[in-house]
């Protein structure tokens, strides 16, 4: 049987607010997933733009190399994410992370980030090397959101038994590196998936095949 690679999760976290006093934080959440799932998590702070780039880089530590999630989780806009008044870019944070994610999955906990061409998907995966690339192409609830990303992180499979929330949660979007398989999750759990027209067709039974 082969052998699951670990779930651990290093997170790169934005402000939420511009009130220094807010204490929104998606870090409840990996506490929850720590405390009751040993799953293991680096959290850090990004306050700036040279911050998110700092801590982006060193994920490509080999130190890191058993966490392999990368949650990124800022506001976002289409094929970027917010880090205060600074946009950042796919194709910037594919320039950091260049030949160092195989095996790994990149999550994108930001809005609308994944609204963008399927080029600009196409060369994320194939630049990084990552296996899944995943994120949402709506605005979504932070709350909503928060609670999606927690059953997705322990257990991918309970993506197909949560319908209620699924039906409520704007489109989430994944791409699947192994299989081309490039997914949309929408509101009356429509399944669309495109393949890359220099692969041959794979059926797929899970989302996230390679991890479950």
């Amino acid at each position: 049987m082969k052998k699951q690679p670990p779930r651990n999760i290093y997170c790169l976290e934005g402000n939420w607010r511009t009130n220094p006093r807010c204490k929104q934080s998606v870090r409840p959440m990996l506490d929850i997933l720590r405390d009751a799932a040993g799953i293991k998590y680096i959290y850090r702070k990004c306050n700036t733009r040279e911050e998110f780039f700092e801590y982006l880089r060193q994920y490509t530590f080999e130190r890191y190399r058993n966490y392999t999630i990368l949650y990124i989780a800022f506001h976002g806009r289409p094929n970027k994410i917010q880090i205060g008044r600074d946009l950042v870019t796919l194709r910037e944070i594919a320039d950091i992370l260049e030949g160092f994610l195989a095996h790994r999955v990149v999550y994108f906990g930001s809005c609308s980030t994944m609204r963008t061409k399927r080029a600009n998907i196409d060369d994320f995966l194939h630049r990084t090397k990552a296996d899944i690339l995943a994120g949402y192409s709506k605005d979504v609830d932070f709350i909503q959101a928060t609670a999606w990303e927690l059953c997705c992180f322990f257990d991918p499979k309970i993506i197909f038994q949560l319908t209620d929330q699924i039906k409520r949660l704007p489109s989430f979007v994944l791409m699947n590196f192994q299989s081309h398989s490039y997914c949309i999750i929408s509101q009356n759990l429509l399944y669309q998936k495109y393949y890359h027209p220099k692969v041959r067709y794979r059926n797929v039974n899970y989302i996230w095949d390679y991890w479950i």
